[in-house]
């Protein structure tokens, strides 16, 4: 399996541009490791993603994109056997399960079909 690199891509003003601070971050991911059981999908991954800004996650397949991408929207809760290390917040605020957020049961409220 290939691994998720990470490497934001800050694109410089054009000559003349007024320069603009960046936005808030929306999303942070900071030292976030993923394992299927004694598997180590994900290795530390730090990233900081800014609102109101377009975020590309690319690599090839294998690499685990759509691993990171279910971390982000706690869709692991819901595979047994996977363990989730680090943090991602969202405006500041953790969203993993040990920090108190209520687990997501399978069900169309949350937009997933009926177990």
């Amino acid at each position: 399996m290939s691994e998720l690199t990470v490497r934001p891509v800050i694109r410089r003003a054009e000559e003349g541009a007024v320069p603009t601070e960046l936005p808030p971050v929306k999303i942070q991911v900071q030292n976030l490791h993923l394992f299927y059981g004694t598997f180590h999908a994900l290795k530390d991954i730090n990233l900081d993603i800014f609102a109101n800004r377009i975020t590309a996650v690319i690599g090839p397949s294998g690499c685990g994109k759509s691993t990171f991408l279910r971390c982000l929207n706690r869709m692991n809760d819901l595979i047994d056997g996977v363990r989730v290390d680090g943090e991602v917040l969202w405006t500041g605020e953790h969203l993993s399960p040990r920090c108190g957020c209520r687990r997501l049961a399978p069900t169309r409220r949350h937009g997933l079909p009926k177990a």
